[in-house]
C-alpha cells in the first residue's frame, strides 16, 4: 500500500475512534448544569432568598431554564413563623418555588408546587431534588402522610416521584420502592454506566446514605452498601473536575465525600462549618443543592441565623422554638478544589 494511502487510512481510522470516543463521553445528569455567565454570584444578594409566607425556606435545589433564561429554586417551605408545640412547625410543609430572571441577582416568590398532594388532609413534604431529563422535569421528594402532633417527630418518611413540563404543575409518578420504610432526602444522578443512582437517608441503615439504581427512573433496585463514616442526611451527588462529589448535612456543616464512579466514596472533609461574614450567614450551612455554571460550581444551602452564637437550639427541643430561632435563609457560595479537598468560598463576595 502506498505510504500516502496508508497515512490517509490511518487518519480516517483515528478520526473514527476519536468521534466514537466523543460520542461516548460521559454527560452528567441529575443536577443543574447551566452555561457560563448565566449566574452572577458576585452580585447575588445575601441572604439569597427568604420565604415571604412562613420565613422557613430550607433544603434548596435549583434548576436553570435555558429557554426562559431563568433560575428556579425549589425548597421545603417550613412554617417557621407558626409557633406550635415542639417540632410541629416542621410539618405540614409544602414545596415552595422562587424564581430569578436576572442571573440570580434577585428572587421572587413563585408559589408552591401544584398537584403533588396525595389525598391526605395532613401531609408533609420535605427536601425536593429537581432535575431535567429529555425535556421533562423530575422531582423526587420526601413524603410523610401526617403532620406530627404534640410536639413530636411525626411518622416515617417515604420517597415520591413527580414529573412536570412547566416546573409548577406536577404529575404523580408514584411512591418509590427503595427497600426501606423510614427514609428521607432523596437525590438522583446519572452514572457513567448509563444507570440512574438514587441516594437518600435511611434510618433503618444507620442514618446514612443508602442507594438504589434504575435504568428508567421508574423501577429501582436496592444496593446493599451505604455511604458514610458517620450519621448524616441530605445527600447530593454531582460530577465536577473529573470526580464525583457527595455533600451531606452532618449537622456540623456539610460533610464531603469523593469518588471515581459515583457509587463508592471516601471522606474528603467538611465545608460551611465556620460562620460566614455576610448577612444571615453567621452559622453553619445546612442541607444543600449544587449547580455547575460553565466551569464553576456553586452550593446553595440554608442557615438558621437566629441560632448564631448559641447553636444549641435543637429542632427536637420542645419549648425552645421561637419565630427567630426557626427562621431560615438561603445562601449561595462558590466551590473550589484545593489540594484535592472540596472547599467553599462563602465570604468571597462579602461586602
Amino acid at each position: 500500500m502506498p505510504i500516502s494511502l496508508l497515512l490517509a487510512t490511518s487518519a480516517v481510522l483515528l478520526l473514527g475512534v476519536s468521534c466514537l470516543a466523543m460520542a461516548d463521553a460521559y454527560q452528567p445528569e441529575g443536577f443543574t448544569i447551566a452555561p457560563a455567565g448565566s449566574f452572577d454570584a458576585e452580585h447575588a444578594p445575601a441572604p439569597l432568598y427568604r420565604d415571604p409566607i412562613f420565613d422557613g425556606a430550607a433544603d434548596p435545589t435549583v434548576l436553570y431554564n435555558e429557554t426562559e433564561k431563568a433560575w428556579y429554586m425549589y425548597y421545603t417551605q417550613r412554617r417557621a413563623n407558626v409557633i406550635a408545640a415542639g417540632v410541629d412547625w416542621c410539618y405540614g410543609s409544602k414545596i415552595g418555588i422562587a424564581k430569578s430572571t436576572d442571573a440570580g441577582k434577585s428572587w421572587e416568590y413563585f408559589g408552591i408546587c401544584l398537584g403533588i398532594e396525595r389525598g391526605r388532609q395532613a401531609e408533609t413534604f420535605w427536601a425536593p431534588h429537581v432535575f431535567s431529563h429529555d425535556g421533562v422535569i423530575h422531582m423526587v421528594v420526601t413524603y410523610i402522610p401526617r403532620i406530627g402532633g404534640n410536639g413530636n417527630w411525626g411518622g416515617k418518611g417515604q420517597l415520591a416521584h413527580y414529573t412536570s413540563t412547566d416546573g409548577e404543575h406536577w404529575q404523580d409518578e408514584g411512591l418509590i420502592n427503595c427497600g426501606s420504610d423510614n427514609v428521607i432526602d432523596p437525590a438522583v444522578i446519572k452514572l457513567k454506566n448509563g444507570k440512574w443512582l438514587l441516594v437518600f437517608r435511611d434510618d433503618n441503615a444507620g442514618v446514612k446514605t443508602a442507594k438504589c439504581v434504575s435504568d428508567d427512573l421508574k423501577t429501582w433496585r436496592r444496593l446493599p452498601d451505604v455511604i458514610g463514616d458517620q450519621h448524616h442526611e441530605g445527600p447530593v451527588i454531582f460530577y465536577w473536575k473529573d470526580k464525583f462529589w457527595m455533600i451531606c448535612d452532618d449537622w456540623k456543616g456539610l460533610g464531603v465525600y469523593v469518588g471515581d464512579d459515583g457509587e463508592h466514596f471516601e471522606r474528603n472533609g467538611r465545608i460551611l462549618s465556620e460562620p460566614g461574614k455576610r448577612r444571615d450567614d453567621n452559622i453553619r450551612g445546612g442541607h444543600a443543592g449544587v449547580a455547575l455554571v460553565g466551569n464553576d460550581a456553586y452550593v446553595f444551602y440554608f442557615t438558621h441565623p437566629g441560632r448564631a452564637g448559641t447553636d444549641k437550639v435543637a429542632e427536637s427541643s420542645p419549648g425552645t422554638m421561637t419565630a427567630e430561632s426557626n427562621r431560615t435563609s438561603i445562601q449561595v457560595a462558590e466551590l473550589g478544589v484545593e489540594d484535592g479537598k472540596l472547599v467553599a468560598y462563602r465570604d468571597k463576595y462579602a461586602k
